[in-house]
């Protein structure tokens, strides 16, 4: 039940006569060792921390809970500001980094996890690195809500993209069925890849036959798979080859792209 009460301008050192900080170690050996080491086992009917940290700025200086800088100056060194590991043989979920932003005012942005890499050597730099593997499913990167922004190349299959986006290995677009009649209207923004289904017989669909895209740009692929014909009506928003209305069979092609005016007819098969 022993205490060490220090006044508010003192520091504690170890491995350091001269602490600049309220606590401040120092390791001393030249061999793998823990600066600071916090153990506990047990029955825990609670949430365990092993360290936490809170640190709140009510003037203009920044505030960081938790600041790693690791420098390892040797040939084949590796270095890691902060490794966290999360393990456990239960059912519940292992986190190795939770981190979560938010705001309660200002304009300020909020970054979750903020990643930067620079290096002069010839090495790769990699700002955010994930690796999934051994589950029933494997995500290196997840994200739930909001958009994805790339200010330069996307590879996929190739780590060497030149283009805005470069793909090594197929291409595929996930299948929209749309049930049509008389007077529908196909929807473009569900999927671009559009199934037409619906009974036999033949109908001619409303003027607009596609509803607006959503960007400039929007490519749509429409195939017929029903046993009747489905009229696409030419109209001012979807300007069809000789500006004729067009029956799909069953199978039969059509392929647009939006201008963010009018619908283009890029391409048909009759099949």
């Amino acid at each position: 039940s022993n205490s060490l009460i220090l006044g508010n301008a003192a520091n504690v050192g170890i491995g350091t006569a001269t602490p600049a900080y309220p606590f401040h170690v120092v390791g001393t050996t030249t061999a793998s060792n823990i600066l600071a080491y916090f153990d506990y086992s047990g029955a825990a009917t609670g949430t365990i921390i092993g360290t936490y940290s809170f640190v709140q700025s009510t003037g203009t200086g920044d505030a960081k809970g938790i600041t790693g800088n690791a420098a390892a100056n040797g040939a084949s060194n590796n270095s890691s500001g902060g490794e966290f590991i999360a393990q456990g043989g239960g059912s519940g979920f292992k986190i190795g980094v939770d981190a979560y932003a938010n705001s309660s005012g200002g304009s300020g942005p909020n970054y979750g996890i903020r990643g930067f890499a620079n290096g002069t050597t010839t090495g790769q730099n990699y700002g955010v690195y994930g690796s999934a593997s051994n589950g029933a499913t494997n995500w290196a990167g997840y994200f739930a809500n909001g958009n994805v922004y790339v200010q330069n190349n996307v590879g996929i299959g190739t780590t060497t993209p030149t283009a805005g986006l470069e793909i090594n290995g197929t291409q595929a677009f996930v299948k929209s069925s749309q049930n049509l009649g008389v007077g529908s209207q196909i929807n473009p923004n569900i999927s671009s890849y559009i199934e037409i289904t619906g009974a036999g017989g033949a109908y001619t669909l409303t003027t607009p036959s596609i509803a607006n895209g959503i960007t400039i740009g929007q490519l749509l692929y429409i195939i017929s798979n029903h046993g009747g014909t489905t009229t696409i009506v030419n109209s001012a928003t979807v300007k069809l080859n000789s500006a004729t209305n067009y029956a799909l069979g069953a199978y039969d092609t059509i392929t647009l792209m939006w201008t963010g005016v009018v619908w283009v007819e890029m391409g048909r098969s009759n099949n």
